[in-house]
Order: structure tokens, then C-alpha cells, then sequence
């Protein structure tokens, strides 16, 4: 998020998430996050309703930092990649100089993400998302059915075909 689309806040998912759980009895969520902090605020916010937080227990140290941060000025339209006084450091940045190693233990994180996602019975994110477009076709190709979601931002697209009116302009959809 944050050069071309919205960057929402961890509340907004968990409220999404509560309202899923409510309605489908959902007990367990996965996150998939390159947030380090993400996944200790989202347990200790979706434990107050009964809801249990998973996530990968790759090294979190390599991933964004400061993201809260960095999404907020992204959201007023401030280009923050490497912003020195906030520390923004997308995980882009950081694969650029990484060792191959590093980099292949990533690419092997976002496709458990993908696979994981695609498995689950209810689905949280933002369909602006290529990430989050990708788990979501995964789980109909398996499922045969379109499960249960919350879009943050647009409604589910192929991307790219047409343009659509959304809050902050155009999205290619």
C-alpha cells in the first residue's frame, strides 16, 4: 500500500475480522503480515472476542519496519520509500540488497502466505492487493466456491482490465 493505494490500519482488519468470526464462527485467524508488531497487536485485539491469532515464525526482523508510520505518510501522498526520519523500510527495500538466501526464504514465506490463505474458510484483506487477488482465485480454484471475505478497498477484479472509480482515483481493475 501507500504509493497508489490506501494503507488501512490493523483496526479496520480486526473489525473485519470480529464480524466474520461473529457470523461464520470463526475461532482462529491467520495472519499474513510483514508487519514485526502486527501479530502481537492483532492477538492481543482479536483475543478480546475468543478469536486465536497464527502466523509464520519466519525472522520478523527482515521484514517492514515502522509501518504504521510509513502507511500514514503513504496515505497523505508522501513517497516513503527510505524515508530517513520515520525509518520507512517497505520489505521491497530490503529484498533489493539482501543475499540470495534471505531472498529465497522470503519468496518460499509469501507462497506458504498464499497457500494458507487460499485454505482458509473466510478471508480479511484488500483487493488491491496482487497477493491477496492470488489466495483468494487459489481458494475458488480448490473450493469451487467463493467463501466468505471482506474487501477493505474495492471488490474482488482480475486487475488491469478496466478502470475503476475508487476513493483516492482510478484503479485498474
Amino acid at each position: 500500500c501507500g504509493q497508489t493505494r490506501v494503507c488501512y490500519n490493523l483496526e479496520d482488519y480486526q473489525e473485519a475480522a470480529v464480524q466474520l468470526a461473529g457470523k461464520y464462527g470463526i475461532s482462529l485467524v491467520y495472519l499474513a503480515t510483514d508487519d514485526p508488531e502486527a501479530v502481537g497487536l492483532l492477538t492481543e485485539g482479536l483475543g478480546a472476542h475468543g478469536i486465536r491469532v497464527v502466523a509464520q515464525t519466519t525472522g520478523r526482523d527482515f521484514q517492514a519496519s515502522n509501518t504504521e508510520a510509513c502507511a500514514a505518510l503513504a496515505n497523505q501522498g508522501i513517497r516513503t520509500l527510505n524515508v530517513d526520519h520515520v525509518g520507512c523500510e517497505w520489505i521491497e527495500d530490503k529484498l533489493k540488497r539482501a543475499s540470495t538466501s534471505d531472498k529465497t526464504e522470503q519468496a518460499m514465506g509469501v507462497v506458504v502466505d498464499i497457500s494458507i490463505l487460499a485454505l482458509s474458510d473466510a478471508f480479511v484483506g484488500t483487493f488491491t492487493s496482487a497477493l491477496s487477488r492470488v489466495a483468494f482465485q487459489l481458494s475458488y480454484s480448490q473450493k469451487g466456491f467463493v467463501k466468505p471475505y471482506v474487501s477493505l478497498d474495492i471488490p474482488w477484479c482480475w486487475a488491469g482490465f478496466h478502470q475503476i472509480h475508487v476513493p483516492w482515483g482510478t484503479y485498474g481493475c
